[in-house]
């Protein structure tokens, strides 16, 4: 069985908000080269960089980012957000109704 099932054509709705992020960032970047996914809500929490600790001498610690991210048309996110398609404080309603008119 193969378990591998590529799916195309099929519409993807995202939605973010202030909560989004990090992780859940990298997540909805990924999508952006898939085709027909859209944004929804507000913008992510700009959590996307990469951050590194260097312990000082005097016993502190320092934490400074040292990369960015790139979504698949290489635009370069650096504590940036991810902004929706579509900003609405109505995310859920917005994206059934852009799904349901694939139908």
């Amino acid at each position: 069985m193969n378990h591998n099932i590529k799916l195309t054509n099929v519409p993807v709705a995202v939605i973010i908000n202030k909560q989004t992020g990090s992780s859940g960032e990298l997540t909805a970047l990924a999508l952006k080269k898939v085709s027909k996914v859209k944004y929804f809500g507000q913008n992510s929490a700009s959590f996307t960089s990469v951050n590194r600790s260097f312990s000082l001498y005097t016993g502190t610690t320092m934490y400074l980012t040292t990369a960015g991210v790139k979504d698949s048309k290489n635009k370069l996110y650096v504590n940036d957000p991810i902004v929706p398609d579509i900003q609405t404080n109505d995310s859920y309603g917005q994206a059934k109704k852009w799904i349901d008119s694939f139908n």
